[in-house]
């Protein structure tokens, strides 16, 4: 778990997006290791998850990043707590050394109040975009379905978390054509609940198989039978130990 350490600003942190829809004054930082409290603005609004709310975020002259806020006991349907928050940043720092995701930048609960919250490096595509782009040839496709594969292999095997939540929108492609995972939220350590094992295969395939995607149903129909009839096969057996 990650350790806190409180930082008193004097002075809000700095917002500038004219664009930003609400802005969020974050007064006190805890964070772990750090000699100073990184300053950061909050950009334009971006989405709404089961676990909180995210936003661009800036550092310093760079705005490839995004804030997640959450508030504690309030997220969507299901109660969220602050051993909640702490897991799901240790999850994903975690994951982030398997090479998974990226690791979480700062991290901040608001005193006397509900909100905490973090900061990652922003995505600039999911996996949905990549598979509805209609210049992308079908091979090429297919062989993200294999690296999915081999995503949800490392997950299990090698960083040992079910993540809990793994649709489609979850999966990112970094600048490299690298398969990244977001929110962690409802991550769990297999060591804990090594009955979770197969979840996220299974949540995988019925997101691909049920998604909407905006591409030809040929197309579709074909990439979904590659990933039941040649990416997974004999998935569970190689997991299994």
């Amino acid at each position: 778990m990650p350790k806190f350490k409180n930082y008193d600003l004097a002075v809000n942190s700095k917002i500038k997006d004219s664009d930003s829809i609400t802005f969020y004054p974050i007064k006190k930082i805890y964070y772990n290791d750090l000699d100073e409290p990184i300053d950061f603005e909050i950009g334009s609004y971006i989405s709404e998850g089961s676990f909180g709310s995210t936003f661009e975020a800036c550092i310093k002259t760079k705005c490839d990043f995004i804030l997640k806020k959450i508030i504690i006991n309030k997220s969507g349907f299901t109660e969220y707590s602050l051993e909640d928050f702490k897991n799901e940043i240790h999850l994903q720092n975690k994951a982030a050394k398997k090479g998974l995701t990226d690791s979480v930048v700062l991290a901040y609960i608001l005193e006397g109040s509900k909100e905490c919250g973090f900061i990652m490096k922003k995505y600039q595509k999911t996996l949905v975009q990549l598979l509805e782009d209609d210049t992308i040839d079908i091979e090429a496709k297919k062989k993200y379905l294999v690296n999915v594969r081999k995503l949800l292999e490392r997950l299990v095997l090698r960083a040992k978390i079910c993540h809990g939540d793994l649709h489609l929108e979850n999966i990112m492609i970094d600048e490299n054509g690298k398969l990244k995972l977001i929110d962690f939220g409802a991550a769990k350590s297999l060591k804990e609940d090594p009955t979770r094992k197969y979840l996220d295969s299974e949540m995988f395939s019925n997101s691909l198989k049920d998604s909407d995607l905006e591409i030809d149903e040929d197309i579709k129909d074909e990439l979904i039978d590659y990933w039941f009839d040649e990416v997974m096969d004999g998935f569970n057996d190689f997991i299994a130990e």
